[in-house]
């Protein structure tokens, strides 16, 4: 009996490794379909299964023209098992991507829009094993995407089998049912030829109508009826596809989208608000996934989190991040299961280009992770190449337990309080004992160390040594990750090695370009060389990357501002402040209104004082009254001497900072003085001030940074 459609062989090709059905599985689970489709469908559909190994298909045999007419289907079933993958198999290279060529190029294409809007794939694969990673990303390099197959698996501790009749759920640790997922492959059959049954070339209205009048009316036909209708919509669509291809009317709309994206952090739809870790982690670690794709632009998490507090329109994002594409969800943690809702917008005009909810256990969160990126991808027509499916394949930990540690510390890490920073180590250190060569973890650690030193509230003897021993584990287990290296040019920098900072920051940006701060920290290295030059390239390039107005890019601004006027750009400078006039941006005007009146140009520092908010500097700048800083300083000396008779450490360049506030610099120059001597690691951030009262303690760093 030949195909529903003419042209074709058969309706559904079985394939499948002959060792796969040596017990026999292969073909109960052929039975079990063919049942269960005679009780799904009206009609009897034609499978091809390879029951004879004799039949001309062995492994060793080349392929002949019996096969490639066998392969003539509508729909392909692999049975994907641990030995499927194999390239040198003939499963995989005469059937497997042989269909996979053939459906492409036919009539119909290999990817079926169905009824609902959702694509699904005439290639229907059903897992019996799970996957080694290699053979994963073999099939998915193959495929050009996420593998979304039907599990035919029965897991316990140790074992990794295909589920059979007999095997009762409970027992199963995947909780599936084998009658169950037969129906699921029936129901998906069922779908897949509803979606063929529609023609692929789109036709002008009145044909259009007239195609479907003529399909409505065959609906609940014959088979015989559904032929006729078939033949009819070929005959409509060789008749206009002429016309349709050279009429104004019916020219092709451009599908293509310029593949730039930002993540809006999603938003925790749980109860317990104390999940708000888990849900910026999950911002974070998809952006991190979607940046291996190297045809992406994908905006920073530093980008991004500032519209978790002060939310706009898309349109408002898309213009402010410099993006065409926006992806936003929200995520709902209940006990061991997540569910998560995630849509991609076209940010100009709001039209909705992908949608998907996903109900998984908590411990699938990195495949939520992977398949999330891999369908922005297709969606934006990215092909993947096999490093990249590699890549994405790759886990950051085999605990769930540590990578819930992990997340914990990263949030509390971002409060960048002395406290929370704290409890993030302790964080760290617990996902370190659950999974000791956890690289981010690792890389996370060895930063809150950094931070702690370079903030002044942890004895560098102590929290400097422990920065770099984390360092170089991250580096000798990921040599290639660019935050590694932007960890490893911090510490050189704060140890008073600049020229090893330097080579460590371009080495972190030729690996990951988009890391706002390691710009950042590149250009005020070059600002310490007094090559304003180099640095405002550095700037304006870090800039490109992430146009926004997050307090990493402010950074960014206020630091290349005060490049360009110590260039003497004043019409590039001047531009700048024009630029950030006609935005709401309190933080960067604060920190413009501090260059313009380190430089004497009071009226503009008044100017940016006002529009800031902050009372001090109105104070200090507008009424040329600087007793609100002296108070504070008086009361920050108080609170760090009383520290020191604690016996707790407290960083002699702090000391000497809040003695200059006071207008003690005699006092304030010896503590700076202590301060090089014990190579405080606050102290070379002062290289990049505009403030030439500090010009004593800048030479002395110079004459030991050699330069």
């Amino acid at each position: 009996m030949p195909s529903l459609l003419p042209g074709y062989e058969y309706d559904i090709f079985i394939s499948y490794r002959h060792n796969d059905n040596l017990d026999g599985w292969v073909t109960s689970f052929v039975e079990s379909l063919e049942k269960e489709l005679r009780g799904t469908l009206k009609e009897s559909l034609t499978i091809y299964f390879d029951k004879n190994p004799r039949d001309g298909l062995l492994e060793t045999h080349h392929v002949d023209k019996s096969l490639e007419g066998k392969l003539k289907c509508l729909i392909f079933i692999p049975i994907i098992s641990q030995t499927y993958c194999d390239p040198k198999s003939f499963a995989w290279q005469h059937e497997f991507c042989a269909f996979n060529k053939l459906a492409q190029e036919d009539e119909f294409g290999r990817d079926i829009k169905l009824s609902n809007g959702n694509v699904t794939s005439r290639i229907l694969p059903i897992k019996i094993h799970d996957l080694d990673v290699e053979d994963q990303s073999t099939i998915e390099s193959e495929i050009g995407g996420v593998l979304r197959a039907i599990e035919f698996i029965y897991k316990e501790p140790g074992v990794n089998r295909p589920l059979t009749s007999s095997d009762h759920k409970h027992d199963n640790q995947n909780k599936t049912d084998y009658r169950n997922q037969v129906n699921k492959v029936a129901n998906a059959i069922k779908e897949l030829l509803n979606g063929i049954s529609l023609p692929t070339t789109p036709l002008l209205d009145p044909q259009r109508k007239q195609f479907e009048e003529l399909r409505n009316k065959g609906i609940n036909h014959s088979r015989t009826k559904k032929l006729k209708i078939f033949g009819i919509a070929a005959v409509l669509i060789a008749a206009l596809g002429f016309y349709y291809f050279t009429s104004p009317i019916g020219a092709k709309p451009s599908t293509d989208i310029e593949k730039t994206v930002a993540v809006l952090p999603f938003v925790n739809m749980s109860s317990d608000k104390e999940q708000e870790y888990f849900s910026d982690g999950l911002t974070e670690d998809i952006i991190t996934q979607l940046a291996k794709i190297k045809s992406l632009k994908v905006t920073s998490r530093t980008s991004v989190m500032q519209y978790k507090e002060n939310p706009k329109s898309l349109k408002e994002v898309g213009i402010e991040l410099g993006v065409a594409t926006i992806l936003e969800g929200s995520v709902q943690v209940s006990g061991d299961q997540v569910r998560i809702t995630a849509q991609l917008i076209l940010a100009e005009t709001d039209e909705h280009l992908w949608a998907e909810s996903f109900d998984r256990p908590r411990k699938d969160i990195f495949a939520l992770q992977r398949e999330v990126a891999i369908a922005i991808a297709a969606v934006l027509k990215t092909k993947l190449s096999g490093d990249e499916i590699q890549q994405l394949n790759i886990l950051p930990t085999h605990s769930t337990t540590a990578y819930d540690y992990y997340l914990k510390g990263r949030y509390l890490m971002e409060q960048r309080e002395k406290k929370e920073m704290t409890d993030a180590i302790t964080h760290f250190e617990k996902a370190l004992k659950e999974d000791s060569i956890f690289v981010e973890a690792i890389s996370s650690l060895a930063n809150a160390y950094l931070l702690f030193s370079s903030r002044g509230w942890g004895d560098p003897k102590i929290t400097m040594p422990l920065a770099e021993k984390y360092i170089n584990k991250a580096l000798r287990l990921a040599p290639e990750s660019g935050p590694a290296h932007a960890s490893l040019g911090f510490f050189l920098r704060v140890s008073y090695n600049f020229k090893g900072a330097e080579e460590e920051f371009r080495k972190s940006i030729a690996l990951e370009p988009n890391q706002n701060n390691v710009y950042n920290w590149l250009g005020q290295t070059r600002v310490s060389y007094g090559d304003y030059e180099d640095a405002i390239r550095i700037y304006k390039q870090g800039l490109a990357y992430n146009p926004d107005l997050s307090i990493v890019v402010g950074t960014l601004k206020a630091a290349l501002l005060n490049s360009l006027v110590k260039a003497g750009q004043d019409a590039d400078a001047l531009s700048l402040i024009k630029e950030n006039n006609e935005r709401d941006w309190p933080a960067a005007f604060a920190m413009l209104a501090d260059i313009y009146g380190k430089i004497g140009n009071r009226p503009m520092a008044i100017s940016f004082a006002e529009r800031s908010g902050d009372q001090m500097l109105i104070s200090l700048y507008r009424d040329n009254d600087s007793t609100l800083f002296r108070n504070n300083a008086s009361k920050r000396i108080q609170q760090l001497e009383q520290q020191v008779k604690n016996g707790e450490y407290v960083s002699m360049y702090d000391l000497g900072n809040a003695y200059y506030d006071m207008g003690k610099k005699a006092k304030a120059f010896d503590y700076y003085q202590k301060a090089i001597d014990a190579r405080d690691p606050h102290s070379p951030h002062v290289l990049g001030s505009l403030d030439s009262g500090r010009e004593v303690i800048r030479k002395k760093i110079r004459a030991i940074c050699q330069f």
